[in-house]
């Protein structure tokens, strides 16, 4: 029945009886025939709709089936809620995590307390009342520092003036000439006394040559003060007299003082005050290790000093080092387009991980925690602990797994008797070689012990600074005639300028803001410039930082070969000394991109007024083809001596040999090159090979040399080394 049907029975039951007894049955049956029609015309509209809306209906199941069943949707959502319960589930554990470091550290009512003090103390007012203190006590410090300096000004206004009445030339060469008859007649009573106990005082006791030592030191001290004084009053004129009573007084007790000094106490500490040690000569040296025992063989060794024969026996054992592990350590690396094939040392601090001498290394995309390929999606230098990017890319945040192990320096000394021992060093990350051991008080060094988780490294040990001194005749040439206008000046008591020319060896710091100009406060920033990008922190912040009066502030060091030969110069002579720093990083000895050879930056060098140039070129050439090192070092040192500049030249550092595999031979050609430049202009040349050594003869192993970016930067203790043979070469 349709629907219409069922409309007109109820209507027509419920008007049947009414309609009855008001109209007759004519007129009611016309009006629901009427009625009638209508309710067809209804239901037929609406059926049309109902076919259309089913149409339309139709439509969309068979599109909604097309596109996803019932089952794929169900699955879909319940991976979504899987992976939000899972979101949900660590979110959690964090929030627990953070909860209980919170309510470990800090109660609810602690931090209510902290919140009440911060709020209570820091509103502007006292903030303002803070500084206007800071600013008064600041006001009360200069105050006494003015009133301070005034009274110090004051006393050696009155010191002056008590020299200049006392401390004339006569009174000077009255008293050499009375101290040289003293110390001539106690020569000559002491002489017989001192041939009869110097067998035994050599041997065993060291004690009486420290005395001497101490009494020639004072001496000594006293004499260049009072001829300083001498010198200044009489306003450069050379007083040849009491030069000469100088010279002699250092001539004879240069040797005692040396004899002294290598006899007792601490080599390391003898070699930074850069007085010679005396001939220690290995002659014969076998040994074999089985586990951590270093066994020197019986007969077949034997080392000489001062005329001495000492034959090593027996064996040692060297405390081993164990590795340490390392999980999901965080970095981002990069890929560095300009390194070497086997190393990336500068990769940055993103790609330097915080160990060294890595093994068991896995690298994990931090994003997707997939396993790295080595090769193929990363690089990486185990023994410097470097990590790169092997394809250019974005940045990369990685994790990384592994072992490690720390590096640590022993030596194996003996005795007069030759009994062995060792002298252990500290173990370190990437900074081992200003934590070197030092020569321990009468005993000899014989053998260089590297340690490391993986075992151990064994050299004969050798006295480099005496090596260097002992090296080509080309230096002791250069000694004898290239630098007479620096004694000159040393000579005539005049200030003397030593110039320091190359690259950021000897810049030492930053960018100047005048390149060309001498100093600047930009140079010598060791400490806070990146020169030290490898160095620990922590052995950084131990460096003495100074003000230059340049505007810096207290940010400048007094570290390098040039620093190590002004102290010595100020220790020996009573001039005053000026340091005048040209170096610029990256540069060559070129003539483009600020090289040495650019006439104005040549300019600034011939136009210092310096008396020494020490000329410092290659490390960032190190033999490339093409390169006219030996032209462009001729033509500066010609250009030195045009201005009356005495020339000295530096070979590069011995690079850190897991920077590349040609690394060394282009560094040994390089020296060559300096060499021969030095050699036509017959000026001294201090040959790094015979510091560092060219394979494993240095003090250092080459994976542990320039220490302070692991490539091309020297570290502390290096530098050290170089500034005791330039000053060696310079002074004698």
């Amino acid at each position: 029945m349709a629907l219409s049907d069922v409309k007109v029975i109820k209507v027509t039951t419920a008007l049947a009886d009414p309609l009855a007894a008001k109209a007759d049955s004519a007129a009611v049956n016309a009006s629901l025939t009427a009625l009638q029609g209508n309710l067809n015309e209804i239901e037929a509209e609406s059926v049309s709709r109902d076919d259309a809306l089913g149409t339309r209906i139709d439509g969309v199941e068979d599109e909604l089936a097309g596109k996803a069943d019932a089952g794929a949707v169900n699955s879909g959502l319940l991976a979504l809620q899987g992976n939000l319960n899972e979101v949900e589930s660590e979110s959690v554990a964090r929030d627990d995590v953070l909860t209980a470091a919170v309510a470990t550290k800090a109660s609810a009512a602690d931090l209510a307390a902290l919140e009440t003090e911060v709020a209570t103390k820091a509103n502007a007012g006292d903030v303002n009342t803070g500084l206007n203190t800071l600013q008064t006590e600041i006001n009360a410090i200069e105050g006494e520092s003015i009133a301070r300096d005034n009274d110090l000004g004051a006393r050696v206004d009155a010191a002056e003036t008590e020299i200049a009445t006392k401390a004339n030339a006569g009174d000077v060469n009255t008293g050499l000439n009375t101290l040289q008859t003293n110390l001539n007649g106690e020569t000559n009573a002491r002489a017989a006394a001192d041939a009869a106990e110097s067998a035994t005082r050599l041997g065993a006791d060291n004690r009486g040559f420290d005395y001497v030592g101490a009494i020639i030191a004072s001496v000594r001290a006293f004499v260049i003060r009072m001829v300083g004084n001498a010198e200044s009053r009489l306003e450069g004129r050379a007083d040849l007299r009491a030069i000469a009573a100088r010279d002699l007084m250092r001539k004879r007790t240069g040797a005692v003082q040396s004899l002294s000094i290598d006899m007792t106490g601490s080599m390391r500490s003898v070699r930074r005050e850069g007085m010679p040690a005396a001939a220690l000569e290995i002659e014969d040296v076998i040994w074999s290790v089985t586990g951590n025992v270093v066994s020197v063989q019986a007969g077949r060794t034997a080392l000489r000093s001062a005329g001495r024969a000492i034959y090593p026996i027996g064996s040692v054992s060297i405390d081993p080092i164990a590795s340490a592990t390392v999980v999901g350590e965080e970095a981002s690396i990069v890929y560095v387009a300009n390194t070497a094939a086997a190393s990336f040392a500068l990769a940055g601090a993103g790609g330097r991980l915080d160990h060294a001498r890595l093994s068991n290394v896995v690298v994990r995309d931090a994003a997707t925690d997939a396993v790295l390929v080595l090769g193929t999606d990363y690089l990486l230098n185990a023994e410097q602990g470097a990590i790169q990017r092997a394809a250019a890319g974005s940045a990369l945040a990685v994790e990384v797994d592994y072992d490690y192990s720390e590096v640590r320096y022993d030596l194996i000394e003996t005795d007069i008797n030759g009994a062995l021992s060792v002298k252990k060093g500290t173990a370190r990350n990437r900074d081992v070689a200003e934590y070197l051991p030092a020569r321990s008080a009468g005993k000899y060094p014989l053998l260089i012990v590297r340690v490391t988780a993986a075992g151990m490294t064994i050299w004969r040990w050798q006295d480099q600074e005496r090596s260097q001194v002992q090296a080509p005749a080309i230096i002791q040439r250069g000694r004898a005639k290239a630098l007479g206008n620096f004694h000159r000046a040393l000579r005539d008591g005049a200030t003397v300028r030593i110039a320091g020319y190359g690259t950021s060896r000897t810049n030492l710091g930053g960018v100047a803001a005048s390149l060309y100009a001498a100093n600047g406060q930009q140079r010598d920033r060791m400490a806070d410039s990146g020169f030290m990008a490898a160095q620990d922190a922590a052995f950084i912040a131990t460096l003495p930082l100074f003000d230059h009066g340049d505007g810096a502030g207290q940010v400048h060091t007094r570290i390098g070969w040039n620093w190590t030969l002004k102290a010595a110069i100020e220790q020996r002579y009573p001039n005053i000394v000026e340091y005048l720093n040209f170096g610029i990083g990256g540069t060559t000895s070129g003539n483009t991109d600020n090289g040495g050879t650019v006439p104005a930056r040549l300019a600034g060098l011939t136009g210092s007024g310096a008396h020494l140039a020490v000329i410092e070129f290659g490390m960032n050439e190190l033999g490339a083809a093409g390169a006219d090192t030996i032209t462009n070092l001729i033509a500066i040192g010609e250009a030195c001596r045009a201005a009356n500049i005495d020339p000295v030249f530096i070979a590069p550092a011995r690079p850190n040999a897991t920077y590349s595999a040609d690394i060394l031979d282009r560094w040994v050609v390089e020296n060559r090159q300096i060499a021969a430049a030095a050699d036509y202009l017959s000026a001294p040349f201090i040959d790094t090979a015979s510091v560092f050594g060219v394979d494993r003869l240095g003090p250092l192993d080459p994976r542990d040399m320039c220490g302070s970016n692991l490539f091309n930067h020297d570290s502390v203790f290096e530098l050290g080394l170089v500034g005791r043979a330039l000053t060696s070469i310079v002074l004698g």
